[in-house]
Parts: C-alpha cells; sequence; structure tokens
C-alpha cells in the first residue's frame, strides 16, 4: 500500500542542526535490505546550581521561538532560500515582493507579525522608504515600533547609517549566514540590538579582481552542505539560478547599450544575488563592488570592467547547467 503523502525529508535535517548547535556529531550506519541507524554524540555539562536559570545564547540558532516574519523580498532565488530555512526552524514566514507589499500587509495583518526581514533594493518602493514609512505610522494597524532586519548587500559604512538612521533595528550581508540571521533574529525580539550588524564591511577603496580568463568552477560539495544534503532544494535552487541568469545578461546588455548606470547597478545587485545563492564568491565580490562604482563614477570608468565580468557569468551559468545534468 503506497502513501497519498510523503514526508519533507526534513527529519535529519532538523535533526543534524539540533546536534550541530549543541556542538555534537551525527552518525549513520546502513546495511541494505536490513535499515540504517541514526545515532549522535554530544558533550553536555553537570549543573552545580539548579536554581541558576538556562540563559540562551543568541550566537546560536533559537529553536524555542515560533515568529510570524514578514520576509520582504522580490528576488525568487533569495524567497526559496530564506523561507525553507525559517520554516525548518519553526517560523511561519509571509512573503511581499517589495515595499508596498508589505505596508499593504500590515494593514491587513499588522498585529499578526512580530519581525519583518527587509530588503534594500526592491522594486516600486525599497526597504528603507518602506521603514521610515513604518516608523512613522500612527495609526491602529499595525504597531510602528515592530522589530525591522535588513537583508543588504551593501555592507559600508555610509550604507549602514542611513538603514539605521530609518529605524531599522539590525542588519544581516548577503549572502545570508542563516546563523547571523537567527543571532540578529534572537536580539531584535528581546530588544537587543547592537546597530551594529552581521558580516564584514566592505573596504570602501576596494576594486574588482581581474580575470585573465572566464575560469568558473562550481563547488558542488559545499553546495550540498549549504543545503544539507537535501537535493530538490538544490535541483531547484540551480534551476532557477539559470532562469534568472539569463533574464539578467539580457537586462545587463540593455544597460550597456543604454548607457545608464542606475540600471546598471540594479542590475549589478541581482547579478551579486543569484551568484551568492551558489557560491560563487568571486562573482559576488566583483559584481558588488561594481554596483558601488556605479553610483560613484562615470560610465566610461565601469564599463570595461563590467564587459569582463559578463563572460564570466556565462561561464558560470554553463557550469550549473552541466552540474544539474549530472543531478
Amino acid at each position: 500500500m503506497r502513501k497519498k503523502h510523503q514526508g519533507t525529508g526534513l527529519g535529519l535535517t532538523i535533526s543534524k542542526e539540533f546536534v550541530e548547535m549543541m556542538g555534537g556529531t551525527i552518525h549513520v550506519e546502513s546495511e541494505y535490505g536490513s535499515g540504517s541507524t541514526f545515532s549522535f554524540t554530544v558533550c553536555l555539562g553537570v549543573s552545580q546550581n539548579k536554581a541558576t536559570p538556562h540563559v540562551t545564547s543568541t550566537s546560536s540558532i533559537p529553536t524555542g521561538m515560533h515568529l510570524n516574519i514578514l520576509l520582504a523580498e522580490d528576488n525568487l532565488l533569495n524567497q526559496k532560500f530564506l523561507v525553507h530555512f525559517l520554516t525548518m526552524f519553526g517560523h511561519n514566514v509571509i512573503v511581499a515582493e517589495n515595499g508596498v507589499a508589505v505596508l499593504e500587509t500590515l494593514k491587513r495583518q499588522g498585529h499578526d507579525i512580530d519581525l519583518i526581514l527587509m530588503d534594500i533594493q526592491m522594486p516600486e518602493m525599497g526597504g528603507i522608504e518602506a521603514t521610515g514609512i513604518i516608523r512613522k505610522h500612527t495609526g491602529k494597524e499595525f504597531k510602528s515600533d515592530i522589530p525591522i532586519i535588513a537583508l543588504t548587500a551593501y555592507a559600508m559604512k555610509g550604507d549602514k547609517d542611513r538603514m539605521f538612521a530609518a529605524g531599522m533595528d539590525d542588519y544581516v550581508s548577503k549572502p545570508v549566514d542563516m546563523k547571523e540571521l537567527s543571532a540578529a533574529i534572537a536580539r531584535a525580539v528581546a530588544g537587543k540590538t547592537t546597530k551594529q550588524g552581521s558580516g564584514p564591511a566592505m573596504p570602501s577603496g576596494a576594486t574588482p579582481k581581474r580575470d585573465a580568463a572566464p575560469v568558473v568552477t562550481l563547488d558542488l560539495e559545499s553546495l550540498t552542505n549549504r543545503f544539507d544534503g537535501n537535493q530538490s532544494l538544490l535541483k531547484e535552487i540551480l534551476t532557477l539560478f539559470l532562469v534568472e541568469a539569463d533574464n539578467h545578461m539580457e537586462n545587463l546588455d540593455a544597460s550597456l547599450e543604454s548607457a545608464n548606470l542606475e540600471d546598471l547597478g540594479a542590475v549589478l545587485h541581482s547579478i551579486t544575488n543569484i551568484a551568492s545563492h551558489v557560491l560563487a564568491m568571486d562573482i559576488v565580490e566583483t559584481s558588488r563592488q561594481l554596483e558601488k562604482r556605479c553610483y560613484h563614477e562615470t560610465f566610461e570608468q565601469v564599463e570595461p570592467e563590467i564587459r569582463k565580468l559578463r563572460p564570466r557569468i556565462q561561464a558560470l551559468a554553463k557550469v550549473v547547467g552541466e552540474t544539474l545534468d549530472t543531478l
């Protein structure tokens, strides 16, 4: 008799997260035709004072919280990644594709939202503008002091100052590390935001690396580990990457043709996003820095470096496609 519904396959993934959070390791012994045995080892201390309250560290993933999180993110890859892990950690996630949708959602069900994860650069209305409106809100639909964490590819001091000036409580740099994000969530709901954020600041004078040839590799082992061995999710992410890479290449060509620096900056921002999901960190670094330069330099200064980036993205897409064929 076949099951009508199968599980999500996340039980082992969640167990692995719990064990590793406690500093332990998980093991498996499997024999074909007989089954598998899973076990784990952790080192636990003995409490000397039973009256001492347990203090939860915000440096690890908080598993005891079950929050209603409003995720403001227009990129489908980012949505897929964040919803997967936030749901796995016990949160309920509502997705809004831009700042306008965030405000509409808050007006409908604002009192049910515990926290907002806010992308900075979105169409129609970005995260900083939306945050400013939320903080000035005086109506009864939602509280103006709802915790807001920025999700951003920006990391320079001036950008951080703008986020905090708008009223954001914390920020996490992209590509998002889930432990850093969970720590920021724990700080925000506890009212202990540091106004420092997570992730390194980008050197202000940095310039993109120059590659003599578009040699690109894909670290399949790290990607598999990133998604805890979930092959189905990995395939979906890689497929979405190919679709979005094709769209962004067309937009990049159009922006180069029109010499529009603002459009080029927006396209490079999107390229940074999709490259981060396949751990192509050299392309992430280059596109992120080129985006910054689009807002401070002339088209003639940045065009040659952007054109050098194009074949590297094409090479990455080719490698991703070849990898998909093997999965």
